[in-house]
């Protein structure tokens, strides 16, 4: 069982790290706001091009990899909005909801897969990427702004989305290199060495974003947030990939994937989409949270 939980204790530690150094080492807001976009539009992506320019993922695996967790991640969207409209929850709350249960926190989720399986793992939580993030932004940009009754919300504004996100250039530009027989001497290294910063960077954001005054009296949204995301959604993915026949690395990394907790990023998308912004911290914190003990249990299932 230690041997299972191991890969977590690293990231556990890097997500209290930050909190303690936003909190108690004097790190103020603007040293993180300047971070996650450093991870966010460099570091990470330099990740994601060396490693995919140098790895191959089966066809044979990626797809039924990306069919499980796609119709998984679907399963969570409609479990939201079909509940939302059962017990008639505002639409800003239930827009802040929506985002906690299908959005991903893609650092933890690459942490652990690169802890588990290294450059393999991190090919294969690349598929995980190309699987969710697509179908998230969709959903996001499109259902948001109508449960908030915030103007937007159209075809054009997806496109564009998808277009100018970079996480999903980067693995377009690692599959064209990876094609093309790898990444040219000097840049090479350049990404790789910038790749090193990413995953470590990006989970002491994860830390520093922490609100403990959330602990406070959860709101029952944020229940249900956790309930779906971390419940329902990581079991219907490991149902689903085992019936479509994904096994060993590729059916961990697909299951612990669409178990990690909601994407930091979350509250911002929710300030920008009308979004409950107070809500949608306080699923961020609890989830993370909650995320350490429920991401240990699949990793004993998984590799126990």
């Amino acid at each position: 069982m230690q041997a299972a939980l191991l890969p977590l204790a690293p990231i556990v530690g890097l997500i209290v790290l930050g909190w303690m150094l936003r909190n108690k080492g004097g790190f103020g807001d603007s040293l993180w706001e300047g971070a996650d976009k450093l991870v966010y539009w460099v570091l990470f992506p330099s990740l994601l091009i060396s490693r995919i320019a140098a790895i191959d993922v089966d066809g044979g695996t990626a797809g039924p990899m990306m069919l499980a967790m796609g119709i998984a991640v679907a399963l969570g969207a409609i479990l939201v909005l079909a509940g939302g409209r059962m017990v008639a929850v505002a639409g800003d709350r239930q827009g802040s909801v929506l985002q906690g249960a299908i959005r991903i926190n893609v650092y933890v989720a690459f942490a652990l897969a690169d802890g588990l399986y290294g450059k393999e793992g991190i090919a294969l939580a690349s598929v995980g990427i190309a699987a969710v993030i697509p179908f998230v932004n969709v959903v996001s940009i499109i259902v948001i702004p109508r449960l908030t009754g915030k103007q937007g919300g159209n075809w054009t504004a997806v496109g564009k989305s998808l277009a100018t996100n970079p996480i999903l250039v980067a693995i377009a530009l690692g599959a064209l290199l990876n094609l093309a027989g790898g990444v040219p001497p000097v840049i090479g290294p350049m990404l790789d060495i910038l790749g090193r910063g990413a995953l470590a960077l990006g989970l002491l954001s994860v830390g520093a974003a922490f609100r403990l005054g959330a602990l406070v009296r959860p709101a029952m949204g944020t229940w249900a947030a956790c309930l779906v995301k971390l419940g329902i959604v990581p079991l219907a993915t490991f149902g689903l990939a085992v019936w479509f026949g994904v096994s060993g690395p590729a059916l961990a990394v697909a299951v612990l994937y669409n178990a990690c907790p909601t994407s930091v990023s979350s509250y911002i998308m929710a300030r920008g989409l009308g979004a409950h912004t107070g809500l949608m911290a306080e699923i961020i914190t609890i989830q993370t949270i909650l995320s350490f003990l429920t991401l240990a249990g699949w990793l004993i299932v998984m590799t126990g």
